[in-house]
């Protein structure tokens, strides 16, 4: 995509793959160098060489981490505070706007079907699907638009995987982990790492990451629509291409608005309604005859 916004998912989740890299590296030497030094070195010298592998291994642990949390805080976490700005900053096309002021300051009843294709002229711009929305609602059509507390919420969810991401090592390497880091609690919650039901919340999460940065990556992507730039440099199989991922971008902005005119509803209880009082004014009319009431003609 051409907006950016989804090389900075793409490009995190690969500084985290680095990141797990380096952990199960350091973990691959660690278990090597003991392995060795069990076979090598005698009973007086083995218990120190084993904590000085255990130092060199959590220094490494702590400068992959390191550089992983850098990277967010410095880099990635700013970026996409940075979108947000931008996304409301973002000027919606002036000439929809003015026909949508039209159909709020005349009243001129606006239907589902010109709020289709409203949608495709606005969104995008946040400002402009909110301006819709205010608009739609007023002739009983909602419009639900993502909303930035929403994005917001994906940067602190974000921050909590990176959090989490201390707590991640390679199955593999279950046992050589608990001897290097074991104040990192809350990674299995028994002694075999193989077995699904000794893994813990913290460790499942910290396994699973990606299909979670890629599910708020697909959110962001429909989000934030990139404004078609014509580059005179650009050559025409490019901008032929520029103008298919505009295209596929707005389309997949506009499938996660949804729309809700409610005719149908508000049509059933008007009906319902008009059934009710008229069942109501029947039966006050057969009390009134049955008890013989002035005018019905009942018993007397």
């Amino acid at each position: 995509m051409r907006n950016g916004v989804s090389k900075h998912f793409v490009d995190l989740s690969n500084e985290i793959r680095k990141y797990r890299a380096s952990v199960d590296s350091a973990m691959s030497r660690y278990r090597k160098d003991k392995a060795d030094a069990i076979e090598n070195l005698n009973e007086r010298k083995l218990p120190i060489k084993l904590e000085q592998l255990k130092e060199i291994a959590r220094n490494e642990l702590y400068v992959a981490y390191s550089k992983l949390k850098g990277d967010w805080s410095g880099c990635y976490e700013p970026l996409l505070r940075e979108a947000i700005v931008d996304h409301v900053r973002q000027t919606p096309p002036d000439d929809a706007m003015k026909r949508l002021a039209i159909y709020r300051d005349y009243d001129i009843p606006l239907t589902r079907a010109a709020v289709s294709h409203f949608l495709f002229e606005l969104a995008g711009t946040h400002v402009g699907s909110c301006a819709l929305a205010a608009v739609a609602a007023k002739h009983g059509i909602t419009v639900k638009v993502p909303s930035i507390e929403q994005l917001e919420k994906d940067i602190e969810a974000l921050n909590g995987e990176i959090y989490n991401a201390e707590r991640y090592v390679s199955r593999e390497f279950a046992s050589e982990w608990k001897e290097v880091r074991p104040e990192i609690k809350n990674i299995w919650a028994g002694d075999d790492a193989f077995n699904p039901r000794n893994m813990t919340s913290a460790f499942v999460a910290a396994e699973n990451v990606f299909p979670h940065i890629n599910e708020i990556m697909q959110r962001w992507s429909a989000s934030f629509v990139p404004e078609m730039v014509d580059d005179d440099n650009m050559s025409d199989e490019e901008r032929e291409q520029a103008k298919q991922e505009h295209a596929e971008a707005l389309k997949a902005a506009v499938d996660q608005i949804k729309i809700d005119d409610g005719a149908d509803v508000k049509l059933g209880a008007k009906l319902g309604k008009q059934k009710a009082a008229a069942y109501e004014r029947a039966i006050n009319v057969v009390q009134a005859y049955a008890t013989g009431a002035p005018g019905t003609g009942g018993a007397r």
